[in-house]
């Protein structure tokens, strides 16, 4: 059970990171006609990144138990997922927005003149895409902060310094 466990924590930990590498490419490609998006794209996208990381890391000393580990990266993951969580829930938000009322994505293609496309079919797969992403790093965020639980129980108590002062 523990090795599935872990293995499906490893997929939606590549899973997010690929995704997350693909759209900070894409916000890269489309950043320069707007620099102020570019910034506020990598400031949500950043903390997902980030946790992802340290997820690996995390991952890393299950995978090979006796790897050397900071004592540190259960705190620093449980920090992590939690701006991975909020952005998690930001695309959960948006989809609930998109689903109640899509004529908003029409509106806002009519703005960047992509209303010319005649097939729906790319937005359909964007969609999809998003689904997928905000499910894996919500997941992904709740399972990160078992396995570090697992991690802090399993690392040994470090001794006060300021004891033998």
């Amino acid at each position: 059970m523990m090795n599935l466990k872990l293995g499906f924590f490893r997929f939606l930990t590549i899973s997010n990171i690929v995704v997350l590498a693909l759209e900070m490419f894409g916000i890269l490609l489309q950043g320069w006609a707007m620099p102020a998006l570019l910034i506020i794209a990598f400031l949500l996208l950043l903390p997902a990144f980030i946790h992802n990381t340290r997820c690996l890391r995390l991952q890393r000393y299950f995978l090979k138990p006796g790897t050397p580990v900071d004592p540190r990266l259960p705190m620093l993951v449980n920090l992590s997922s939690i701006g991975a969580f909020i952005y998690g829930i930001l695309l959960v938000s948006f989809l609930m927005v998109y689903f109640r009322n899509p004529d908003i994505i029409q509106q806002a293609r009519e703005m960047q003149h992509m209303d010319k496309v005649p097939d729906n079919t790319l937005q359909k797969v964007q969609l999809g895409l998003t689904i997928f992403h905000a499910t894996t790093i919500l997941l992904n965020c709740i399972i990160s902060v078992q396995f570090s639980r697992r991690l802090r129980d399993e690392l040994p108590e470090e001794k006060d310094n300021r004891d033998s002062l």
